[in-house]
């Protein structure tokens, strides 16, 4: 997509700062989810349901499919208003409230 963006429209830099804080935003997300699990993983090997549960919601990727476009499109419109639009705190309220979602759904069932 970086590619086709400078290909495309080679001088829009405010263009290009919009991806790569986008970009910047959703690596983070990735990284830090994924980086619990694996820690999770590596300190508890034998697992019991809270760590299956924390595990499939996170790893099976219906989760961060959804948590990462929220995130980033609140941090873009944040960041593009400077601030006076302010989403990053409720979107990471909704995130948490999904998380919570999923985590019972594969807990319970």
């Amino acid at each position: 997509m970086l590619f086709v963006l400078r290909a495309v429209h080679p001088n829009r830099k405010r263009g290009l700062e919009g991806y790569l804080e986008a970009a910047g935003v959703s690596l983070v997300f990735l990284v830090l989810s994924v980086a619990l699990v694996v820690a999770l993983a590596v300190h508890d090997p034998e697992g019991n349901r809270t760590s299956l549960a924390l595990f499939e919601t996170v790893l099976d990727g219906y989760w961060l499919a959804l948590a990462i476009p929220i995130v980033t499109v609140a941090s873009s419109v944040q960041a593009r208003t400077r601030g006076a639009i302010r989403w990053v705190l409720p979107s990471i309220a909704v995130v948490a409230l999904l998380f919570v979602g999923l985590f019972g759904y594969y807990y319970l069932g």
